[in-house]
């Protein structure tokens, strides 16, 4: 049972990323971006989604191996032999799992007890991690071989909670898209000579653009010219789309805030806005809020999950929900577009030093290495 393994080199490192989906989410762009620059320097990078591709998948590079599972629900057998045929095909010894994907990674050890895992944390509520669901994750904890945090908090409530005691604490990062098929030409709406500020996130009641929409009204009943564009999936049928709806609506906001739905690439999108905010009342480490810094934007941002540590004294940081305090940044970087700069260069010095991929990689392939060694 997987005979073909080979320890101590990283040549012998076959490494598959599983993920739900490929819609255009973090954990979801951390998939792919280590499955992208993986590519690059071991024999076999591969990725595999469970339930749904996405909008991701064309940003895959050519050279990593790709399945979609199809999985229909949490215990399903088919979907679960297509992956054991395609591990086997690509004679995989590494499975890094992403999020909730750690449930059919730990099927599949228990049937293949040589394969390793090492499981990704992208908890978003990492300031709520009382509610957080545990009796399944605790249980799967015995086989992973390592555990993967994006955050200090979820790395403690690792250690204290779950079964596995490998617990890193790694950065996310963001990579250059070079796949031309995949940038976007997507132009932001609205009046030219508005100041636009740009808000990266799926459209869900944890990213809380509701208080952002609330700012922006605060900052236009003042007499600022400025648009809001929000950049990020959404569901037509839930209850927090139609309330960011009603309140532009309500408020006749219609000319001012526009939505775009998901984007797979928004590099194109952030060079042409002028101030990148986050208003999440939880989160875990962000990657748009490392792609804001590389945008060299000026930035604000809610002090929750990692992202103070983030952007340091580089940004304006604001208590989560606080309309007042973001419109009041808001203005700040309007009324002070030196001071802005100033800050959006310090940033992207900070994020250029201190999440550089390479770096960050080589962390991911010294953990791969002394899995694979501990046999």
């Amino acid at each position: 049972m997987f005979g073909f393994l080979k320890f101590g080199n990283i040549k012998t490192l076959k490494v598959v990323q599983i993920i739900d989906s490929l819609d255009a989410g973090g954990g979801e762009r951390m998939a792919v971006h280590l499955a992208n620059i993986l590519s690059t320097k071991l024999t076999t990078s591969a990725l595999v989604c469970t339930r749904h591709t996405g909008i991701l998948e064309k940003d895959l590079n050519k050279q990593v191996k790709f399945k979609c599972l199809y999985k229909k629900r949490a215990l399903d057998f088919k979907a679960l032999i297509r992956l054991s045929k395609f591990i086997k095909a690509h004679k995989i010894n590494i499975i890094h799992a992403h999020s909730t994907s750690f449930f059919i990674a730990t099927l599949l050890k228990i049937k293949y007890p040589k394969i390793k895992i090492v499981w990704h944390d992208h908890y978003g509520f990492s300031d709520n991690l009382e509610e957080r669901p545990i009796a399944v994750l605790k249980l799967s904890s015995i086989f992973f071989n390592h555990i993967i945090s994006v955050n200090e908090k979820l790395k403690s409530w690792a250690l204290q909670h779950l079964l596995c005691k490998n617990v890193t604490y790694i950065q996310n990062f963001s990579l250059k898209n070079n796949n031309s098929q995949s940038i976007s030409k997507l132009k932001l709406k609205g009046n030219a000579k508005a100041i636009k500020i740009i808000h990266i996130a799926n459209l869900r009641p944890q990213k809380d653009h509701l208080t952002a929409l609330k700012a922006i009204k605060k900052v236009l009943d003042k007499s600022y010219i400025v648009s809001y564009h929000l950049v990020g999936g959404y569901d037509l049928n839930s209850e927090y789309y139609k309330d960011i709806i009603n309140f532009i609506q309500d408020n006749n906001l219609e000319d001012n805030v526009f939505i775009y739905g998901s984007q797979s690439e928004i590099s194109n999108l952030l060079k042409q806005a002028d101030i990148a905010i986050l208003s999440s009342i939880s989160e875990g480490l962000p990657v748009s809020l490392i792609e804001y810094g590389q945008a060299q934007l000026p930035v604000i941002v809610t002090d929750v999950g990692q992202c103070k540590d983030v952007v340091g004294n580089h940004a304006k940081i604001i208590d989560a929900k606080d309309d007042e305090g973001l419109s009041d940044a808001i203005k700040y970087y309007i009324e002070n577009p030196k001071e802005a700069t100033s800050y959006a260069i310090k940033l992207r010095k900070k994020i250029s030093k201190e999440y550089d991929p390479e770096f960050i990689i080589n962390k991911v392939i010294n953990i791969y290495t002394k899995a694979l060694k501990k046999d």
